[in-house]
């Protein structure tokens, strides 16, 4: 997901941050202070890339999504089992 974020996919990661401002928020946590150098980095990077006010408009998206909403971030499904064995 960081990835994405600071390779040009700038709507996503700023969406991204507020789910995860959201549940931190929820969670009664505050940001990690071993994050802190990420977080404001890509929030740097996508705001100078989107403007403040498209960003601002993005985080607060987020901010109302689940993780699950993001399918980037998204684990696979596990792998079907093989008939033959019953194995993934």
């Amino acid at each position: 997901c960081v990835g994405k974020a600071l390779t040009g996919g700038y709507l996503f990661a700023a969406r991204l941050l507020g789910t995860a401002a959201a549940l931190r928020t929820a969670a009664g946590a505050p940001l990690p202070a071993a994050e802190r150098g990420d977080v404001d980095r890509i929030t740097a990077r996508a705001t100078a890339a989107l403007g403040a006010e498209s960003f601002t408009a993005a985080y607060e998206e987020g901010r109302g999504m689940r993780p699950a909403d993001h399918p980037a971030c998204t684990p696979p499904p596990p792998p079907e089992p093989r008939p033959e064995t019953g194995a993934p």
